[in-house]
């Protein structure tokens, strides 16, 4: 008599995003929007909704995301416009 044995191994992983923001970063509100939509920086954003910094990049330069450039040349992106870009308020296609 042959005693068969059966082995199930689960894995769960959790995965964490810390962005750590300088100091010396003020919050700037959109100029563009009419509430106060606070602006956060550019590799900051991209990591924060799960973009690449080139999809951010795209965004920023076809005008679908509000941003602002300050003189030392930071990036910054309204994250109300990113979140109405994210890819859970497009139109699903058929």
């Amino acid at each position: 008599m042959k005693i068969r044995r059966k082995t199930e191994i689960s894995i769960q992983q959790t995965k964490r995003r810390i962005v750590t923001l300088p100091e010396t970063e003020e919050i700037i509100a959109c100029p563009e929007c009419e509430g106060d939509e606070v602006m956060i920086a550019a590799e900051s954003a991209a990591s924060v909704f799960g973009f690449s910094r080139r999809e951010v990049y795209r965004m920023v330069e076809s005008g679908r995301i509000h941003f602002l450039e300050t003189e030392a040349g930071i990036l910054f992106i309204c994250q109300k416009s990113l979140e109405n870009n994210s890819p859970e308020n497009e139109p699903k296609k058929n």
